[in-house]
């Protein structure tokens, strides 16, 4: 066997070998390009993603924005007041009350617009708009004041069950309570 033949045989027999070696390692789980963009992307949604508002982390305000024959026109404005962020979806509820705490005849009708995500990062601002009536409805007294005078509304997030309360500055809601609300939007 002459030197150029050794070198060869040494060669292969090298690359032979280290075949084998690589051979006879267990497989490493390598997973799927697809399965690692798919974890990839669930992780960044899961950071920009916001739990539901609750009611311990809104405050609010009815603001009476306007009037015409009868009717006054209103928002309920919630901010979050919470450390983190938040989402509204959806209507959510309230209640006028009397002074003595005493719950007053309410009857929160849905109108537009409707249901749509709103994100509120901390200190930000969502807004449900309101429309309720002065005139007395029937069964109500004309010549004194149609309902009792609220004091405050608790309100009540949308796919909640815990309430805040917030002034109500507007007077009797007549029509025994009938206050027509959209769902929160973005203000």
């Amino acid at each position: 066997m002459n030197d150029r033949t050794m070198v060869v045989g040494l060669a292969v027999g090298g690359l032979c070998a280290g075949a084998l070696a690589a051979c006879s390692q267990p497989a490493q789980p390598t997973q799927p390009a697809r399965q690692v963009a798919l974890e990839s992307t669930t992780v960044a949604a899961a950071e920009t993603e916001a739990s539901r508002c609750l009611a311990d982390q809104l405050s609010g305000e009815v603001r009476v924005e306007g009037a015409a024959a009868g009717t006054r026109y209103g928002t309920l404005v919630v901010t979050n007041i919470g450390a983190e962020p938040c989402t509204l979806y959806g209507y959510g509820g309230l209640e006028l009350v009397g002074p003595d705490r005493r719950s007053l005849p309410t009857d929160l009708q849905r109108v537009d617009p409707g249901p749509q995500e709103v994100r509120l990062a901390p200190g930000e601002r969502a807004g449900k708009d309101l429309r309720w009536g002065v005139v007395p409805g029937e069964g109500e007294p004309a010549t004194e004041p149609c309902q009792p005078k609220p004091d405050h509304v608790d309100v009540i997030p949308p796919d909640g069950t815990e309430q805040f309360s917030v002034p109500w500055p507007a007077g009797p809601v007549c029509q025994h309570g009938q206050i027509e609300g959209s769902a929160y939007h973005p203000l």
